[in-house]
């Protein structure tokens, strides 16, 4: 049942075009009008943590939480289904991000090597799952109307700390090609596997206030 609910609720994201093409169009633009084509992979990060409470949105003005309650569906199934199809569609959305990457790269003749798109990978997964995971249990407990601020806090968050680090010399001059020397995978995969526990343990949170709230 968890599957099947997350299939439908992945196709109610990804079938209009007006919800999958934003962040098509971005981690394609990053790719393109950035220095480093491998910023499409952090772009489609960002927008994907934008975009992930829609599905609350859509669910408040078609009252479909109401008719989850009237189905053979409990508030679990519901619950980790959207998880899953929230993870999945940024799965797509990674990948888009890689081709996109990899093509502009190639036809600049600068092709991004493979030690550096892995941590970019990782360290944008990271980001989406602890995002999704702070995000979520608002949605899930308050609805999208109570809970809509929530939205913007990680992106804030991102870019207030960005901007902080900018403003002093430790990035000056950096190539991301040294990411590479580092070797920052294992810290990275680390980190992606921390986040991805913080990303269960925000489902389970979730699935106890969903199941307290009113509908």
């Amino acid at each position: 049942m968890i599957a099947t609910f997350a299939a439908f609720d992945t196709a109610n994201f990804v079938v209009p075009l007006r919800k999958i093409l934003p962040p098509a169009l971005v981690v394609v633009l990053a790719a393109v009008v950035t220095p480093w084509p491998v910023t499409s992979v952090v772009a489609g990060a960002v927008v994907m943590t934008l975009l992930a409470p829609h599905h609350f949105a859509d669910d408040e003005r078609s009252d479909l939480d109401v008719l989850y309650s009237t189905l053979p569906v409990d508030r679990r199934t519901v619950v980790i289904g959207r998880y899953l199809s929230l993870l999945l569609v940024y799965l797509a959305v990674a990948a888009l991000a890689t081709l996109a990457t990899v093509v502009v790269s190639g036809l600049e003749g600068s092709p991004v090597p493979v030690d550096v798109l892995v941590p970019a990978h990782l360290g944008s997964l990271i980001f989406f799952c602890v995002a999704v995971a702070v995000q979520l249990p608002f949605f899930f407990a308050l609805g999208h109307a109570r809970a809509r601020p929530m939205i913007y806090v990680p992106v804030v968050v991102l870019s207030a700390g960005t901007w902080l680090l900018g403003q002093t010399s430790l990035f000056d001059g950096l190539d991301p090609r040294s990411v590479a020397s580092l070797d920052p995978v294992p810290a990275w995969s680390a980190g992606a596997a921390g986040a991805l526990a913080l990303f269960v343990a925000s489902a389970a949170v979730s699935v106890v206030l969903y199941r307290r709230r009113p509908l």
